[in-house]
């Protein structure tokens, strides 16, 4: 190595203080260095812009030392509007400023502390003082002379605020440098891990994170089930440069403190009153209806939101004979506090069952229930089950329709009859019915007679005047019919018996008859 040969090691260092405070790759810097000894962009023909930038920060420098010292710490500019809400203080911008000096908003001491740091590479980047730059006097004290502050170390720590709300968590905590340095630019992200009982249940990453000195953030566990619980927040560093990312330091919330969310009581159910029988309306008397009430347990909860499954069992010889499945609602409608609800089978063969119900939830059984007695089908008998009928079966349990009957005999009444008279003549107007309602039985051949007699004549004398008619009388009809007799006058007689008589056989072969008659009956015009 020759005399004025640079001395590599020296210029790697001044290369990675240069790279670090102006974004620059470190290699980059070591070839502008190697070049000329001056950080100038010479290898790029790129001085001016780097110059002048670095003037813009001198005169941003000075426009700073105006600021009053007691400017606010921390300036949050954003929040988001999402379920996670982050709020991050905004630095300036600009590739040389940024990194160069953070924020205009930094106290005053910080500023000055910043110039220490930047007045070796301004030496190096233009061979001469921060006067190359336009800067005079940028520190308090006597003129010319450059005030030098302990350096800053920022402390990064958590403070947690989480709580509950029923049973939704809710995650609440900031990160910040309790001794706000200003100087620390993070870009990162934190994970908040969620366990329960000491296991790992949920993992939620809140990326894109960049913000000085202090960030607040806000995340909320829903509908958290029944157990103890906490958390844990990490915030990682990504340092990225020329569009590659790493991860830098890590720091850690200790594990919060322990909530507990108490577990609600499961729906739990059972049956009462529960029934077998057979329906006694069914005519063949092989219908089987098995029933029971489907009772919450007290205390029980969550229930409206589910469907129990009821299974029905007939069993014959320790065997399932008859199976079938049925859904009642988790809700309560009945006031007794339990649901009515039931299966009928029709049409069940003979034979002797023992019925069983039972009560499912969600594949669990909850309840089953042997029905204390069994239920018997027997061998159907067939006969006539009528009483009325002549050939009835009292053994009889299912009819074969061969019950047989008298036949129904048809009674002949009047309807309506009415006599209407004169000196010369005598009608009789009337209706005969066989029954008393319309109906289809046969009817009877029946003779009507129409006479009239002198006043108190006896059984032996002849009538004056007569008439007869044979009519077949059969159902309920209004058929009225009329009989007149005339020429009976005799001399001067005024007054006559009148008579009116039906006769007929019936269907048991008797003979059968009706009479009216009106008496001394007056013949007036």
């Amino acid at each position: 190595m020759g005399k004025d040969d640079p001395d590599i090691s020296e210029l790697a260092e001044k290369a990675k203080i240069v790279a670090e405070a102006t974004g620059r790759d470190e290699s980059d810097v070591m070839a502008d260095l190697l070049d000329d000894g001056i950080v100038n962009m010479s290898n790029e023909n790129n001085r001016k812009d780097l110059v002048t930038q670095l003037k813009e920060a001198a005169e941003l420098i000075t426009t700073v030392q105006a600021i009053n010292k007691d400017v606010s710490e921390n300036t949050v500019l954003n929040g988001g509007d999402n379920k996670t809400e982050v709020q991050i203080e905004t630095t300036l911008e600009g590739d040389i400023v940024d990194r160069a000096i953070q924020s205009i908003q930094r106290k005053s001491e910080n500023i000055k502390k910043l110039l220490i740091t930047m007045t070796p590479l301004f030496l190096l980047i233009t061979g001469g003082g921060l006067e190359a730059l336009g800067v005079i006097d940028v520190m308090d004290g006597e003129e010319g002379d450059i005030y030098y502050d302990e350096p800053c170390f920022p402390s990064w720590g958590y403070d947690e605020y989480g709580y509950l709300d029923d049973n939704n968590l809710e995650v609440r905590y900031t990160f910040q440098d309790y001794n706000n340095c200003g100087i620390e630019h993070f870009g990162g992200h934190f994970i908040i891990t969620l366990f329960e009982s000491g296991d790992e249940a949920e993992q939620v990453f809140i990326h894109n994170i960049e913000f000085i000195d202090y960030i607040s953030i806000e995340y909320t566990f829903d509908d958290l089930e029944g157990g103890d619980y906490n958390y844990r927040v990490e915030f990682h560093v990504v340092e990225c440069e020329d569009g590659s990312c790493e991860h830098g330091d890590e720091y850690y919330l200790p594990t919060s403190n322990y909530y507990y969310i108490e577990s609600l009581e499961s729906c739990d159910a059972y049956f009462i009153n529960e029934q077998a029988y057979l329906l006694e309306d069914d005519t063949e008397k092989d219908a089987v209806r098995i029933s029971a009430d489907v009772a919450l347990v007290e205390g029980a909860k969550n229930c409206d939101g589910e469907q129990f499954e009821i299974i029905w069992k007939l069993y014959q010889d320790n065997q399932v004979k008859y199976e079938h499945k049925t859904w009642e609602d988790g809700v309560v409608t009945d006031t007794d506090g339990a649901d009515y609800t039931f299966h009928t089978w029709d049409a069940v063969e003979p034979g002797n069952y023992d019925p069983k119900a039972v009560l499912i939830l969600n594949g669990d059984i909850l309840d089953e229930k042997w029905i204390a007695h069994s239920i018997s089908i027997e061998q159907p008998i067939y006969g006539c089950t009528d009483s009325v009928a002549t050939n009835y079966d009292s053994m009889a349990t299912d009819d074969d329709g061969s019950c047989e009957y008298e036949p129904e005999i048809c009674e002949i009444n009047i309807f309506q009859i009415g006599l209407y008279t004169n000196t010369t003549h005598a009608t009789v107007n009337f209706d005969l019915d066989c029954g008393y309602e319309p109906n289809d039985l046969e009817g009877y051949n029946v003779s009507v007679q129409f006479l009239i007699y002198e006043v108190n004549a006896t059984a032996n004398d002849s009538p004056l005047e007569y008439d007869t008619a044979l009519h077949y009388i059969q159902g309920f009809v209004g058929d009225t019919q009329v009989i007149v007799l005339d020429n009976f006058s005799q001399n001067n007689t005024t007054h006559y018996d009148i008579y009116w008589i039906a006769v007929w056989i019936d269907g048991e072969g008797e003979q059968k008859f009706m009479e009216r008659n009106w008496l001394n009956r007056e013949m007036t015009e």
